[in-house]
């Protein structure tokens, strides 16, 4: 099955839902991995995902198989995490290079925090976890890199983490209620340090969903490419192409972005966060609560032929 999200933006027939052929579950076994927040599909070693929890806990990520079973964790030396909320994986640009795994602290726990910490570190292989002592790998701080910014304007919620599959530039979304969210890059070249960046806005999303369930941005992941990403709510997913083209004739003003197409998301108790399997054909989704499923949802294929706004097509 093919949508074409050409420049009209209404893929044509068909449709595409987490309840066809393709969609499965599996639940979370890790007692201690019981905020589900951020996932990423590993890309050391298929059937491996990289989960987090919220807050509230150690700086780490486990490493979980497609049958809920914990791998290991890996833990970040000499760093707090305040309110994880998403985490993504940027390939390797080099033949033979390694994926650099990602963190956001970038949530609103402890009185929305004006500065959005980024940690940045090679992904380590998860089949290897399990011989460790506990099955933990202690990264000390020195062998990740730390990245500080802030949004324009002052404080904002944010959920949301994507990185650039071809730049390694990391994309924020704030959680907000209305009809349209930001999508905020960092700023120039990619640099690590003590010093704060203001994200630059890159483009207004159209969000055409009526609740605020429907409308608050909890995650997303850049597809094959990084020619379109996708955003999740509560209840939906939204897609859109990449890269956002300014309006013609508008230079002080940023792109304006519909998504090309949405999706009903699959019942969960509170999801939180959303990962492209490697290849596009699918989502991946996770959410909080002690034993909650991830579960996967197929997509057809997506060719992005123009970026161009339009009207989406909503399914199911």
């Amino acid at each position: 099955m093919c949508f074409l999200l050409a420049a009209g933006g209404c893929p044509p027939g068909g449709g595409s839902g987490w309840g066809e052929k393709g969609a499965r579950s599996f639940r979370l076994k890790d007692p201690e991995l019981v905020e589900a927040s951020g996932i990423a599909c590993s890309l050391r070693r298929s059937g491996y995902f990289w989960i987090h929890n919220d807050s509230g806990g150690l700086p780490r990520l486990f490493a979980v198989d497609e049958r809920g079973r914990t791998a290991g964790t890996v833990l970040l030396g000499g760093v707090l995490a305040l309110d994880w909320e998403d985490c993504a994986l940027e390939p390797p640009r080099e033949k033979g290079g390694v994926p650099m795994l990602w963190a956001g602290d970038i949530g609103n726990n402890l009185g929305m925090p004006l500065l959005k910490v980024l940690y940045r570190f090679p992904e380590p292989y998860p089949g290897k976890l399990g011989k460790l002592k506990g099955k933990v790998l202690k990264i000390p701080k020195k062998e990740f890199s730390v990245f500080r910014c802030r949004f324009p304007g002052g404080r904002r919620d944010c959920e949301c983490l994507m990185v650039h599959p071809l730049t390694g530039i990391p994309y924020l979304v704030p959680a907000v209620n209305g009809p349209e969210a930001g999508l905020f890059r960092w700023p120039g070249k990619l640099e690590a340090g003590r010093k704060v960046r203001i994200l630059e806005k890159a483009a207004l999303l159209r969000v055409p969903l009526s609740t605020p369930a429907g409308r608050r941005i909890r995650g997303g992941d850049f597809g094959p490419g990084g020619k379109w990403f996708v955003l999740r709510s509560l209840t939906h997913l939204l897609i859109y192409s990449f890269p956002p083209v300014r309006p013609g004739g508008k230079k002080d003003s940023p792109p304006v972005l519909r998504p090309l197409l949405v999706l009903k998301a699959p019942k969960e108790i509170q999801g939180e966060g959303v990962a492209v399997e490697p290849g596009g054909k699918a989502l991946w989704l996770c959410g909080e609560g002690k034993g909650s499923k991830v579960i996967r949802v197929p997509l057809p294929e997506i060719r992005v032929l123009s970026p161009k706004p339009g009207r989406p097509k909503k399914k199911g």
